[in-house]
């Protein structure tokens, strides 16, 4: 009897290990083997030629995990009569596989199914980075069909193409693992696992990583250009600033053609770590206070909101200066749900006791069963992308009622073949305020589009109808436009500060759409 030895096999695989046989007679000798289970001989029969030899291998393939001391028989001669016995020596065990961070070896023989974790750290929006993930085989085989599967759904920031291969014997094979965040401010995390065959056991490794975007401040939230005298300039700058090294665009949704303000680069690019200087420009039409509260759109960031507000005086008209705090103390009125109401009542019911001014010169209200509830005063809370879709009339929820409102958002003249014969379109202008609103249009010199009346007052909780007229100036082109009205409550009864706290200083836009065509 001889002896085979087949070492260390891992479960589910095959060892093949080589061993000859010998034919020392003139005869030519017919063999067989018979074989236990898990053990197979290839040639399993043959026939040697005389003094011939043959390479016979001893296939081993274990499917339970123990140690085998097992007989093989070949039996010889024309009707096996004679026979040889070798003793087959194996051990089978599971296959021997961790998963971890490339140089970090934290899972051990005892602990294959603790958690290695690979960090990407904070990655740029929509940018991919890859990092790998170690398979070390233990096992004196190389190991195949080694397959790697993740946990999460399909829309993972992470992924791992391969999703099979072999480790070698003794080795380690790395997988590139690959994250594409898309949503800023996430952090995104999933689980890997490498099953051996036969899903016997996984080891698993964690993946995390954050998703960055830009950071975009300005250097202002309210620029007040002052008092300007009509038909004069006030200019300022302003810084843009991008400190993130995420590069991203910016957009203030703003008509400067028409608007009494003007940006002269109101969209552009922002590159990573870096700061543009905007320049912008207040050119009144008429002696009014002008506000408005400009959006600025940040790709990937929600948008920033810039207060601009100025004075415009003539000779004959001082309205009395806007200021910064009067637009702060506006929105606590209005949150007080108290701006809806004209200054000459207000004056009563602050001399009545009725209201009272807090300590920042606010309106409040001393019983709250004299008018509407007092709310929650929150503007300064609000998200900015909140802030942005509440517009007052298509949103469910508001946080400040409008004062006053257009009927339709948007216009549109069409083809207009007849440039002498364009008809005006109508719409109204609807107060829902309980006192008499002026409204300002001011469009600039020139446009094609222009409102009539110019100016107008509207009554208590009434409407007042208005048209549309357009001019265009020149064949075959697209004219587009925003048209901004400047409105305030009319009445006395407070003093300049109070009085502008009070009014509804805002801006309202109509999207304008009309196209000249040729004819003929």
């Amino acid at each position: 009897m001889c002896a085979i030895g087949c070492h260390i096999s891992p479960t589910k695989y095959t060892v093949t290990p080589l061993y000859r046989i010998f034919d020392e007679t003139d005869l030519t000798t017919p063999f067989c083997w018979m074989t236990p289970s898990y053990f197979m001989m290839i040639p399993a029969k043959g026939t040697l030629a005389s003094r011939a030899k043959c390479q016979v291998k001893v296939v081993f393939y274990p499917w339970v995990t123990q140690v085998f001391d097992v007989i093989a028989v070949c039996q010889f001669g024309d009707a096996g009569q004679c026979k040889k016995y070798v003793k087959l020596e194996a051990i089978a065990k599971f296959p021997h596989l961790l998963l971890s961070v490339p140089g970090e070896l934290s899972q051990t023989s005892g602990q294959e199914d603790t958690q290695s974790v690979l960090s990407f750290n904070h990655v740029a929006i929509r940018s991919t980075a890859e990092k790998y993930m170690e398979v070390h085989n233990f096992s004196p085989v190389s190991i195949s069909r080694a397959g790697a599967g993740s946990y999460a759904f399909d829309l993972s920031a992470f992924s791992c193409n391969i999703k099979e291969g072999v480790v070698p014997a003794n080795g380690t094979l790395q997988i590139p693992i690959t994250f594409t965040p898309q949503i800023v401010g996430i952090q995104s995390v999933d689980y890997f696992h490498i099953s051996r065959p036969g899903n016997i056991s996984k080891s698993v490794l964690k993946v995390m990583g954050s998703c960055k975007g830009p950071l975009v401040c300005l250097q202002l939230l309210k620029l007040n250009f002052g008092c300007v005298t009509l038909g004069e300039t006030a200019r300022s700058t302003m810084e843009i600033s991008n400190t993130s090294d995420v590069p991203t665009f910016y957009q203030f949704e703003m008509d400067c053609s028409q608007s009494v303000f003007v940006i002269d680069e109101p969209c552009g690019f922002l590159g990573g770590e870096s700061t543009k200087t905007l320049k912008l420009k207040f050119r009144p039409t008429h002696p009014i206070n002008c506000y408005r509260r400009v959006a600025c759109l940040i790709h990937h960031q929600d948008p920033l909101f810039l207060d601009l507000l100025g004075t415009c005086h003539t000779s004959t008209e001082t309205p009395a200066i806007l200021q910064p705090k009067h637009i702060d103390l506006y929105l606590v009125n209005a949150s007080r749900r108290l701006t809806t109401y004209p200054p000459d009542i207000l004056s009563i019911m602050l001399a009545e006791g009725k209201l009272a001014l807090d300590l920042n010169g606010a309106l409040m209200l001393v019983s709250p069963t004299c008018c509407e509830p007092e709310l929650t005063e929150g503007h300064t809370n609000i998200l900015s992308i909140v802030e942005y879709f509440d517009d007052g009339i298509s949103s469910d929820v508001t946080m400040f009622p409008p004062h006053v409102t257009t009927s339709v958002r948007e216009l549109n003249f069409q083809g207009c073949p007849q440039l002498d014969n364009i008809t005006p379109l109508p719409f109204c202008l609807i107060n829902y305020t309980k006192g008499k609103v002026s409204v300002v249009w001011t469009a600039r010199p020139g446009s094609p589009f222009s409102v009539t009346p110019l100016t107008i007052d509207i009554p208590p909780l009434k409407s007042i109808a208005c048209r549309l007229h357009f001019k265009p100036n020149m064949n075959n082109m697209l004219y587009a436009a925003e048209m901004d009205d400047h409105n305030g409550v009319v009445g006395g009864g407070l003093s300049p500060p109070e009085k502008q706290s009070t009014n509804r200083l805002t801006t309202g836009f109509l999207l304008l759409l009309g196209k000249q065509k040729r004819v003929g």
